[in-house]
């Protein structure tokens, strides 16, 4: 038996974006962290707008504070005025240096406070960012070489559509669901930018998360990380092996597969979906589902027919609410 989640460690929930008084959060670091503990949560990003600070001195054997930054690259058509109709690039990086405070970008666009903590280390590290593939490319390249871990933001919230997002390389997540953008601007992300990236050969993993900004955007979307130990070399191994999926409610308690049986167990939900990258999948519905088994040979037994190498399969789970949880794809050679 080969366990996809479950049987490798302890699971850890967190929270990967979050904005704090560092720039236009209505709570500081230290708040931040008490909110989160309170209601379970282990691990939180703290990625404000366009500043690195670390926050290394919150982390302890319950907590842990990731240190992250979000940058933002506009559309050059702001200058209209009418800010809520420009489209805008914002992307979440995630340090594997917990020390970090200068990054390989520095992206000149100060959000309220975060004005105040650049330095001029920061300032020696500008780049001239342009709304465009090339140069969200050459940003993500840049960071990805510094060592951080790149998440793509909000694609409905910012506006953006297919030919914005799916030559983006070097990503290691995509936002599926934002509380922000979901309860105080009604725009609900959906995991079709996902979808997409994965049909186009990136392996990406879906994340969940508040996007904090105040009491509004709290606790609605997480992810569960697997991992050894509550230590921040661990917790971004872990996250860069993909040992991790994402939530709005359910949660996935072990996934593994056998003998082309893939079993999967979890709280209970309504519906279970499997989707690969062609007209294939299963599914289960019915009342207080908590352990499902799928006879998968065929997929396997179709890739081998017509020699298919990039396939892969992922699951979403629902509950009676609408609470969905994601996995990130695993591809045939993990499965087998």
């Amino acid at each position: 038996m080969k366990h996809l989640i479950g049987g490798k460690g302890n699971f850890y929930k967190a929270n990967l974006h979050t904005h704090t008084t560092v720039s236009d959060g209505q709570f500081s670091p230290e708040e931040i962290k008490t909110l989160y503990l309170e209601k379970g949560y282990s691990i939180v990003a703290y990625t404000d707008h366009n500043v690195i600070v670390a926050h290394n001195d919150l982390s302890d054997d319950k907590f842990l504070a990731i240190t992250g930054v979000e940058m933002n690259i506009d559309a050059p058509d702001k200058a209209d005025g009418d800010i809520r109709r420009m489209k805008t690039y914002h992307i979440n990086f995630y340090s594997k240096d917990r020390n970090k405070t200068v990054s390989a970008v520095f992206n000149d666009c100060n959000i309220s406070n975060s004005v105040h903590y650049v330095t001029d280390e920061m300032r020696a590290k500008k780049f001239d960012a342009k709304y465009s593939i090339e140069s969200i490319n050459e940003i993500i390249r840049l960071m990805h070489e510094d060592g951080f871990l790149v998440m793509y933001n909000h694609p409905r919230w910012s506006l953006q559509r297919y030919h914005d997002y799916i030559d983006l390389k070097r990503l290691w997540g995509i936002e599926v669901y934002n509380t922000g953008c979901d309860i105080i601007t009604t725009m609900r992300e959906t995991d079709t930018p996902f979808e997409d990236l994965l049909l186009a050969g990136n392996f990406v993993v879906p994340i969940a998360d508040d996007d904090t900004h105040g009491s509004a955007d709290l606790f609605g979307g997480f992810s569960i990380i697997e991992a050894k130990k509550l230590e921040y070399d661990e917790i971004l191994s872990a996250m860069g092996r993909g040992d991790i999926y994402s939530s709005t409610g359910p949660l996935i308690h072990e996934l593994s597969i056998d003998n082309n049986f893939l079993t999967i167990k979890c709280d209970s939900v309504k519906r279970i979906f499997i989707n690969s990258e062609r007209r294939w999948g299963r599914s289960m519905r019915g009342e207080n589902i908590t352990c499902a088994k799928f006879d998968i040979s065929d997929f396997f037994e179709y890739n081998k027919k017509y020699n298919i190498k990039n396939s892969f399969i992922r699951i979403t789970i629902e509950d009676n609410d609408g609470y969905k949880a994601w996995t990130r794809a695993y591809s045939q050679n993990e499965l087998e």
